[in-house]
């Protein structure tokens, strides 16, 4: 069972070397990496002359920017069984290949996406709220983030909606991996989370306050909500941030509510534009 991982990446190349490192440290081996490369320069070309024992497994691309469409390029040359879409600043628990090969070989053809838990590697902290135990999903009820899923490639022929996510020159700068595996769902289709496999991935959120990520994030989750559910649903989503906003301000964190704040002004400009744009 092989592994096609697409990588996409700009602007960074020490994180880039330290997800390779946590690659050449894992168990299972059966793998390719299809490398997309959104720079201008040859950093990354630089990187791989460290990397010699990869020659033989990475696949190295150039695309313009925009993370959804760099993974719709990557797609076009999945030669392997299960797809996945680590970040560029990610790390790989050395079991990770392993324990998700070991799922696919042994799961039912309605289980068609793996889902790894994750936290900072450093502190343990994590941006999102995760299961304590192992538990199937759904379209009804998603769970994990794009460097944490993988998925069986049947799916290779799903592309990521290029209006979504990080660069896609558009408001809605998240959320494309929502939408990329609700779609990916069908009523009889599911996914299943295991809690003690672990993709680390940065908490960058924990000791500041980025607004600019955060409306990003707001909007992304807006045009979500927009594609695939009704407007008493959007709606909804708005209150329940408005509510987060002050329930962190009466329980005394600030942090958490000026970014609940970024995201709340993003969703409802995600929503606005969302409407007024696309038909």
């Amino acid at each position: 069972m092989k592994f096609s991982l697409i990588l996409c990446t700009v602007g960074r190349d020490k994180d880039v070397e330290i997800f390779l490192n946590s690659i050449v440290q894992q168990v299972y081996s059966n793998f390719e990496i299809i490398l997309v490369d959104q720079n201008l320069d040859d950093r990354i070309d630089s990187l791989l002359e460290k990397f010699p024992q990869l020659n033989e497994k990475i696949r190295l691309i150039k695309s313009e920017k925009g993370l959804s469409r760099a993974r719709n390029v990557g797609l076009k040359y999945v030669d392997g069984d299960i797809i996945a879409f680590p970040d560029d600043d990610c790390i790989y628990a050395p079991n990770v290949l392993q324990r998700v090969a070991d799922f696919f070989s042994k799961s039912s053809e309605k289980q068609i996406v793996y889902s790894t838990n994750t936290c900072d590697k450093e502190s343990g902290y994590s941006l999102i709220k995760s299961p304590t135990s192992a538990v199937d999903f759904d379209k009804n009820n998603l769970m994990g983030c794009s460097f944490t899923l993988f998925f069986n490639a049947s799916l290779k022929s799903l592309k990521f909606d290029e209006r979504m996510g990080v660069g896609s020159g558009f408001i809605w700068g998240s959320a494309e991996e929502n939408d990329y595996l609700y779609r990916a769902f069908d009523d009889n289709l599911q996914g299943y989370f295991e809690p003690d496999v672990y993709v680390y991935h940065p908490a960058k959120e924990q000791d500041s306050v980025d607004f600019q990520r955060a409306y990003y994030y707001g909007a992304g989750l807006a045009a979500f909500r927009c594609k695939h559910f009704s407007k008493f649903r959007a709606f909804k989503s708005s209150l329940l941030l408005f509510y987060e906003i002050i329930k962190s301000l009466v329980t005394f964190k600030f942090k958490k509510s000026a970014f609940k704040a970024g995201y709340l002004l993003g969703y409802l400009m995600g929503l606005l534009a969302w409407k007024l744009t696309i038909r």
